[in-house]
């Protein structure tokens, strides 16, 4: 919003908030004297209609700058602390400078005294920032040692690994590892660590391995399933009996140490017995284990 419709809108909200477009329409008479006939006279009759027709166009008036001031940015005062009934800009070019002032502070160039607080040197101070950056980033494009191009015999190698039948391994016979860490240089084109090159490799360190280790893995368990004895079943009446034994040994066990650590010299007499019990329990469940529950 410019100065001159900024300036407006202010005398506007004086006159609409001073009471003096609202005192215009309070004091326009309602109804008109007549005479002792019950006529209203002519004089009268014209100054209404004049009266009527200011007022109607005051009316118009009102409407439009009322309008005015809400298309630059203006609202009526509902802050109750306030109630001043005049309108405040809340919007508008005030509003859009103030977001102005917030992106170039953010940006590390706020209003201060060094760009006399004017939102164009700061501005300008950011442009010359990006020429300056942009600048420097051309120059060191400019110096960059070019990327050597990868040799053609590399052409594929990439879309082989991709297609997941096989992979590049370091070769067995000229790379080593030192505790487990490789020692060769990793490339990052054959994705794996490279030996100093030999014959199994013909002199580039790695080999296309096409091994399916999971298959071999699968293989190698069934081989050994195949060539393991099968492991003799266990009757529920063993499993029964050596449960039983277990707890029988565990109160044993608990019966034995209450009676050799008693002070009592009948209790510690009976632990002897309650050993032989032990013993003899252990026996029992070894010859139902080797009989196979039978």
């Amino acid at each position: 919003m410019s100065d001159n419709n900024k300036q407006r809108g202010q005398v506007v909200a004086t006159i609409v908030s001073g009471g003096k477009f609202v005192m215009e329409m309070e004091c326009f008479p309602t109804t008109l004297p007549r005479n002792k006939k019950g006529q209203i006279p002519l004089v009268l009759q014209s100054d209404y209609q004049t009266l009527e027709a200011e007022r109607d166009q005051l009316q118009r008036e009102g409407t439009d700058l009322t309008d005015f001031l809400i298309r630059s940015g203006y609202q009526r005062c509902n802050i109750s602390a306030c109630n001043c009934g005049s309108w405040h800009q809340t919007g508008g070019l005030r509003q859009r400078f103030e977001e102005i002032k917030d992106a170039l502070g953010e940006a590390g160039h706020p209003l201060s005294n060094s760009n006399g607080n004017i939102a164009l040197n700061a501005l300008e101070e950011l442009v010359q920032e990006r020429d300056a950056l942009q600048a420097t980033l051309a120059a060191n494009n400019a110096t960059a040692p070019a990327q050597p191009q990868e040799p053609i015999e590399f052409n594929g190698i990439a879309e082989a690994i991709a297609g997941g039948d096989g992979f590049w391994r370091s070769c067995s016979g000229c790379h080593e590892l030192n505790e487990g860490h490789d020692t060769g240089s990793y490339s990052t084109v054959f994705k794996c660590a490279l030996g100093n090159g030999c014959s199994e490799c013909g002199g580039i360190g790695a080999v296309w391995d096409t091994t399916d280790y999971g298959e071999m893995a699968e293989a190698m368990l069934a081989a050994d399933n195949a060539t393991t004895p099968a492991q003799p079943q266990i009757s529920n009446d063993t499993v029964y009996a050596v449960s039983k034994a277990l707890r029988e040994a565990w109160q044993l066990g608990q019966a034995y140490w209450k009676q050799a650590a008693s002070h009592s010299w009948t209790q510690q007499d009976k632990a002897p017995a309650t050993r032989d019990k032990f013993d003899a329990l252990i026996k029992e469940t070894r010859a139902l284990l080797q009989e196979g529950g039978k």
